[in-house]
């Protein structure tokens, strides 16, 4: 009976120690560096309008409430990605050392704007800047990116590492300017993982989108390489199937298929089509 009543115990115990750890803890104090650290990576400005919070279930975390990340200046808004609900993963023991550990984060309900302008500016570039210069800090095996912040202080600092990024039941308007089209996605699904030794970051995806013309349904995998500019931004061992209804076109199935595919450099595709006349399959590069 005694063996029976030591596990129960002991999770209560470990229990009321995380609990008590969790409230010493300050969260607002996390919002500096997760600024900082969006900025140095994004070039972009993070807006937090809620508090952050803990979370409990399913797993120990952090919730945050209205999250908005900055548009550059010319966009018809000021915003790139606007969200209610956000939440992520945090590891425990970590916190001990003031090392604030997140896994993946999950965006709910976002909304998204990607907009090319007349002059061909989209507000996606310049993201993946390089950060300003800052003290080293030690890699992390898994590849994950990682920064420190201070207090006014001058306290032991914190260090943040984030991990990837999950858009569930998410929103997006693609807008070009330069033909006037806009394309809604109503319904997008999107996982992006951490970053391994070399930059390459695994990416899911799952959207339905449509327009005045027709509709579009997409799935697919492949991992991708950020550049500085759109044009270095790179994807490999790419995967995507889906259907398309656009005017007289309609193809109930496609896959579409690569290694490698980069903007500035050839790259070999293979496209299988399936429509109501028959099945067709082309290799190009």
């Amino acid at each position: 009976m005694k063996k029976l009543l030591i596990l129960p115990l002991s999770l209560l115990l470990a229990l009321l120690a995380g609990g008590a750890l969790l409230a010493t803890i300050d969260t607002e104090q996390f919002k500096p560096l997760l600024i900082d650290k969006v900025r140095q990576s994004t070039g972009r400005e993070l807006r937090l309008e809620g508090a952050i919070g803990w979370r409990f279930w399913p797993s120990l975390g952090l919730t945050l409430e209205r999250v908005a990340l900055s548009n550059p200046t010319g966009f018809s808004e000021p915003d790139l990605i606007r969200l209610e609900h956000a939440s992520a993963s945090v590891a425990l023991l970590p916190l001990l050392s003031r090392r604030l550990e997140i896994g993946e984060i999950s965006l709910q309900g976002a909304h998204l704007l990607l907009e090319t302008r007349k002059d061909g500016r989209n507000n996606l570039e310049g993201m993946t800047q390089s950060p300003p210069a800052e003290d080293p800090v030690p890699p992390t095996d898994a590849g994950i990116s990682q920064t420190k912040a201070g207090t006014d202080d001058g306290a032991t600092r914190w260090q943040i590492q984030l991990g990837g990024i999950a858009l569930e039941q998410a929103s997006a308007l693609l807008i070009d300017q330069r033909s006037g089209r806009r394309l809604a996605i109503d319904e997008l699904d999107l996982t992006l993982g951490g970053a391994d030794g070399e930059g390459w970051m695994p990416l899911t995806w799952r959207l339905f989108a449509k327009e005045q013309e027709g509709q579009y349904r997409l799935t697919g995998q492949s991992e991708l390489r950020p550049g500085h500019a759109l044009a270095d931004t790179a994807l490999r061992r790419l995967s995507v199937e889906g259907s398309l209804n656009r005017g007289p076109l309609k193809i109930e199935a496609f896959t579409l298929d690569a290694e490698s595919l980069a903007l500035t450099t050839p790259s070999p595709l293979t496209l299988t089509l399936k429509g109501g006349t028959g099945f067709a399959r082309l290799t190009c590069g």
